[in-house]
């Protein structure tokens, strides 16, 4: 037990708390929680007492002292109880699983593990032949319908219609699945499934620019003078390089020239001419067309941007413009009387003579 010392110490500071608590039983004098008939009640209890208090037990079956022996007990025991005469505490029993097992458990997670791998394998196959099933019952269903639009299909290696991704398409720039044809004579068609996204017309052309940045192998950018750009972004690496083989290979086919560069991506992409920029540069073309025509006629063209300057219209754009089919025999004859030089493209000046013959029935 502990020495001498420490057991006045623990004595003292037990009796100076007990002191100081004024809800302990024995300061009823100052907190007045008790009266003094109470206090000697309690004090007066035994556990003999305690028990026939909380508990049916008579008198005469309980001793004075009931947690000692001694030769006045009710109920005799051969000694009194200890724990001298208590067995000692023995190990519990336990079972390893792994105990003389030295090859049976990891082959069994051996083969829990290979189970698993086996299965996600098998899923990724399945994957792989339901999207390989896909592709070409939707190359198949491209094909059928397709077959309405004139032209040459691009296609890959097995003959599948190639399916890439048009980014920033339409005047409301939106990623969208498109395939193309190349033709009939100096056409390309951008189209998906019976419905034609963009015709461009290369008559006119004679040089092509194509981007294909460096450090990307999916993007592929097509730059036309007088048109927005074609941006598209194939599905793999493969995919692009078949795209720019076979458009190289119409190109020289109709003889128009293309050079290939190969910008960075992030810069390629800051500085690509979309249909929506085209379309707000031709709606400043006409504005400034009206506007110079009303005001000082085709002999002065005033002050107005040089963008808008250079800018020349495509013969859809121009049918667009009149609010007819550009394949129709009106639009044909009105272009080629409106393009003076013959270039295949209405300049700035051009229009503004027509406005200008229109209003006033001279170009003076």
């Amino acid at each position: 037990g502990p020495g001498e010392l420490f057991t006045t110490v623990l004595y003292d500071q037990f009796m100076r708390i007990r002191h100081g608590d004024r809800f302990w039983y024995e300061n009823y004098r100052e907190n007045r929680i008790l009266t003094e008939n109470e206090f000697n009640f309690i004090n007066s209890l035994t556990i003999k007492s305690l028990l026939l208090l909380i508990s049916n037990i008579r008198d005469e079956d309980l001793s004075d002292t009931p947690f000692v022996l001694d030769s006045n007990t009710v109920c005799p025991q051969p000694y009194q109880l200890s724990e001298l005469y208590m067995d000692d505490c023995v190990q519990l029993n336990t079972f390893d699983y792994y105990t003389r097992s030295n090859w049976q458990i990891p082959l069994i997670w051996g083969l829990v593990f290979l189970y698993v791998a086996l299965v996600i394998m098998v899923l990724f196959m399945m994957a792989a032949y339901n999207q390989h099933r896909r592709q070409a019952i939707l190359s198949a269903g491209r094909t059928q319908r397709a077959k309405k639009i004139e032209g040459t299909d691009l296609t890959n290696e097995e003959g599948e219609v190639l399916v890439v991704w048009e980014i920033k398409g339409g005047l409301k720039s939106e990623t969208r699945n498109v395939s193309i044809k190349f033709g009939p004579g100096k056409r390309m068609v951008l189209f998906n499934g019976d419905t034609i996204l963009r015709k461009v017309d290369l008559r006119n052309q004679t040089q092509i620019i194509i981007w294909r940045p460096f450090d990307d192998h999916m993007h592929l950018i097509v730059k036309i003078p007088h048109e927005y750009d074609i941006i598209l972004r194939c599905r793999t690496p493969l995919d692009r390089t078949v795209i720019i083989d076979k458009l190289q290979t119409f190109l020289n086919d109709i003889g128009i020239g293309h050079t290939m560069e190969e910008p960075q991506k992030r810069a390629m992409m800051k500085d690509v001419f979309t249909k929506k920029d085209r379309q707000k540069l031709l709606e400043n073309f006409f504005k400034s067309v009206f506007r110079e025509g009303a005001q000082v006629g085709a002999g002065d063209i005033g002050e107005t941007r040089g963008d808008i300057l250079e800018c020349e219209l495509t013969r859809d754009e121009f049918a667009d413009a009149m609010s007819l089919k550009a394949d129709s025999l009106f639009v044909d004859q009105m272009f080629a009387l409106i393009d003076q030089d013959g270039n295949g493209f209405i300049s700035f000046r051009e229009f503004l003579d027509m406005i200008v013959i229109f209003a006033k029935g001279s170009p003076e």
